[in-house]
Order: C-alpha cells, then sequence, then structure tokens
C-alpha cells in the first residue's frame, strides 16, 4: 500500500499532467505535443491513472469540440468534428500500443505494426468518406487558398494553392496520395509523441532516485540499440511485390492498404537506419550537441527536392542492410 504522501503526490501529478496534457491540446501550434504527459503519467505512475488521464482530455475535447462554431461559410460542422476527436484518439490509441507491453505481450516493433494495421484497417473507410463530404472539399479549399495567400506574399507569382484545390483532378490526386500514407504519417506522430515522453521521463526518473526505469524497473529503448526481427524482411519483399503490382495494374482501395503497409516498414526501417546513425556518432564520441545537430540537418534535407527523397530511400536501406551485414 502506498503511504498517504505518496498517494497525495501520485494524485497531484495525475491531475497536474492531465491538465497540462488537455491545456496543450488547445493551445494550436503545440496541439501534436498533448500525449506527452499521458505517456509520463504511464511511466511514472503506472496504467491505472493513464486510462482516467486519457479519458478525461478525451471527453472534454469531445465536449469542447462539440460547442464550437467552425468558422467560414460552412453549413455543417460533421467532418471537422471527427478530426478534432479522431486525432487525439488515434495519438492516444497508438501511444497505448507503444506502452502497454504488460498488456500485450510482443515486442515494441509488433505493437506499433498491431497498431498501424488496425488505424489502416479501421482508418481508411473513414477516411474514403471524410474526402466524399463537400463540407470538407470546401474546408481544403479554404485551407489552400490560405497557403495560397501566405506564399503569394513571399514569392508573388509562386505556388498558388487556391488554385490547386480548385481543380477536381488535382484535389483527387491529393486524396489518393493522402489515402496511400496516413497510416504512416500518423504512425510517426505517434513515435514522436513516444520518444518525447519516454526522455522527459527518463530525465525525471533520475531526477527521483530510480534510475531510468519506471515502476517495474522497465528502462526506455536507446535508438542506437534499436534493432527489427529478421522475420520482417518477408513483409518487406511481399509488400513491395504489391507496390509494383499497384503501379502497373492499380488494386484500388485495396493499394491503398498496400502502399500504407509498405510505408510503414519504410519508416520502421528508418528508425533503424537513424538508429544506425546514432551508434556509429557515438562511437566517434560525439557531443551530444553535435548529435542533436546532425539528425536536425538530415530533418531539414528531407524537405530539399531531390535530397529529401534521396534520404526517404537511403537511410531506410541502410537500416535494412542491417540483416546482412554486421554493424554492431
Amino acid at each position: 500500500m502506498l503511504s498517504l504522501p505518496s498517494r497525495k503526490a501520485e494524485l497531484a501529478g495525475f491531475a497536474g499532467l492531465t491538465v497540462l496534457s488537455f491545456l496543450l491540446s488547445r493551445s494550436g501550434g503545440m496541439f501534436l505535443f498533448f500525449a506527452v504527459p499521458l505517456g509520463l503519467i504511464y511511466r511514472l505512475l503506472g496504467f491505472r491513472w493513464f486510462f482516467p488521464a486519457a479519458g478525461a482530455v478525451l471527453v472534454l475535447t469531445v465536449l469542447l469540440a462539440g460547442g464550437e462554431n467552425i468558422e467560414g461559410a460552412l453549413s455543417s460542422a460533421a467532418p471537422f468534428l471527427g478530426i478534432r476527436i479522431g486525432i487525439p484518439l488515434i495519438l492516444i490509441a497508438g501511444l497505448f500500443f507503444l506502452l502497454a507491453g504488460d498488456l500485450i505481450p510482443l515486442r515494441g516493433v509488433y505493437r506499433f505494426l498491431l497498431f498501424s494495421g488496425l488505424l489502416a484497417l479501421g482508418g481508411l473507410p473513414l477516411f474514403i468518406r471524410l474526402f466524399e463530404n463537400p463540407e470538407f472539399q470546401e474546408y481544403l479549399k479554404a485551407q489552400a487558398a490560405f497557403m495560397d495567400s501566405f506564399f503569394q506574399s513571399q514569392d508573388p507569382g509562386g505556388f498558388s494553392g487556391g488554385l490547386f484545390f480548385s481543380d477536381p483532378e488535382a484535389l483527387a490526386v491529393f486524396r489518393e496520395t493522402y489515402l496511400r500514407s496516413f497510416v504512416p504519417v500518423l504512425g510517426f506522430l505517434v513515435l514522436i509523441t513516444w520518444t518525447l515522453s519516454e526522455a522527459v521521463a527518463a530525465r525525471l526518473l533520475v531526477r527521483l532516485g530510480r534510475g531510468a526505469g519506471d515502476k517495474k524497473g522497465r528502462r526506455p529503448i536507446s535508438l542506437a540499440g534499436f534493432r527489427t526481427p529478421l522475420v520482417l524482411i518477408w513483409p518487406v519483399i511481399g509488400f513491395g511485390f504489391l507496390i509494383l503490382v499497384d503501379i502497373f495494374f492499380p488494386l484500388g482501395t485495396a493499394g491503398c492498404l498496400v502502399w500504407n503497409g509498405g510505408l510503414v516498414l519504410l519508416l520502421i526501417y528508418g528508425i533503424q537506419g537513424a538508429g544506425l546513425i546514432q551508434f556509429f556518432l557515438n562511437r566517434l564520441r560525439m557531443h551530444r550537441f553535435i548529435q542533436v545537430c546532425v539528425f536536425i540537418l538530415l530533418g531539414a534535407l528531407l524537405f530539399r527536392p531531390g535530397i529529401g527523397s534521396f534520404l526517404l530511400i537511403l537511410v531506410p536501406a541502410f537500416g535494412l542492410s542491417e540483416h546482412w551485414i554486421r554493424y554492431r
């Protein structure tokens, strides 16, 4: 049993982190980090506090989203309420799968794949219906017009986002691209949330005199030590083959599932490739600040035309090559 002071400390930590999570969920640009405090609740206090905190944040999000008016001349807010509620739910569910080693007795990479599979099967029909909604199409055009005004202010005569979504064919291309990649995109956001919560929790646990382990002594996974199991080479081969089939003989909706599956594996091997980069930086005794700068530079280069596409292939290929080449 917990002593009274310890119980009070847990209640105070639970309340403070839950309120922080909710405030981040309402803070615009910081929205994507709202689940980090929930990860801290799990690592510091355990699952019995995680579920009430996540439930409280979701309930408040639903209540407040339902009472808000969507700006603009839109007649129905239903699609936007789904986004406002669905994205937090996906991030919390993904964080749960990564943290739930006790409840889901699988390796972390398998839990992430399980979450990705469920997201693909459950999310694809919903996103298809969302893109068919006229109000959502108008919303995309409004957002594109805003982007257009911004880019025009920076570079007159340059990119025209408003015209892009006014073209039905361009909108169809955007729809197809999004439906083929929403799982790895959302999965990447989940991984960022999990990584930040693990990093902050490790520092707090050290300050609390518990090392970097949580209440059950488990320690966070090091990026430099991350490896994928050899058995994943078979899904890589399978999805690669199916992607080639879809390129030459379109598979329709099934093709969206194939692309999402292949890109999720690309993401996983990209993480392994990043882990190898950090491993070699550690071997060179690079200062942590320099390592952070290296990864920031790589992240910036991803948005450079040409170089970004090259890195998106090179880093996962580097990670995949470890199945045949022993680097560490």
